[in-house]
């Protein structure tokens, strides 16, 4: 394989992650590729490159992973594309360099606290909330009150509808799991007639 490279360059910080010889070799030309412009190299470059086999640089990057050094980004098919997650320590450096430092922070934060004392009360809608949130409450409890189970409903209509006697087996039933027998098919079948008028209350609203 023809190739323009003089060898594997490994920066101290690298070093200083206690890795294996192998694994540091591997890392340090998968961050050198990352940095200028992407690492898509495959295995068998790797193993080329480092004088490893191919399941040998596998099993490498797969330890990377796993200690949260190095993820993949993507793959097309073709190309593998990797990425790693430990930054360069003297980036972060040369980035707080160019950020100039404040002259006296103490004297910056004295200033916005005297700012948040001088500062007028701002009009709010504070006190209209405090005002409101009860009587929303209230009109959410009243909806979820007068909106009754399909069981109270059923009661309700059995009062309207069936005989005396009937109506007072019902009445006296928590849930229709109590019911037996009659009453339990005109349970079914009020069931299902409400399911009916509510899907065609539903169709009338949509042609509309």
């Amino acid at each position: 394989m023809k190739t323009n490279r003089t060898g594997i360059w490994i920066p101290v910080w690298i070093e200083k992650l206690n890795l294996s010889h192998s694994q540091t070799k591997l890392y340090a030309e998968i961050v050198s590729l990352h940095d200028k412009g992407g690492c898509f190299a495959s295995n068998r470059y790797f193993g080329e490159v480092l004088s490893l086999k191919m399941d040998t640089i596998s099993r490498l990057i797969t330890s990377l992973k796993k200690l949260g050094l190095l993820e993949q980004t993507g793959f097309d098919g073709r190309r593998r594309f990797l990425r790693p997650l430990f930054s360069n320590p003297m980036t972060k450096e040369i980035i707080s360099e160019k950020v100039p430092l404040e002259k006296n922070p103490t004297q910056d934060l004295k200033k916005n606290a005297e700012n948040l004392q001088v500062r007028p009360a701002q009009k709010s809608n504070a006190g209209l909330e405090k005002i409101q949130s009860p009587f929303t409450i209230t009109l959410e409890v009243q909806k979820r009150v007068q909106k009754k189970s399909p069981w109270e409903e059923f009661k309700n209509w059995s009062e309207k509808t069936l005989s005396k006697s009937t109506y007072c087996q019902i009445s006296n039933l928590s849930s229709p799991e109590s019911l037996q027998g009659a009453l339990s098919l005109i349970w079914e079948n009020w069931k299902e007639t409400q399911y009916y008028s509510e899907s065609l209350r539903s169709a009338i609203k949509c042609a509309y």
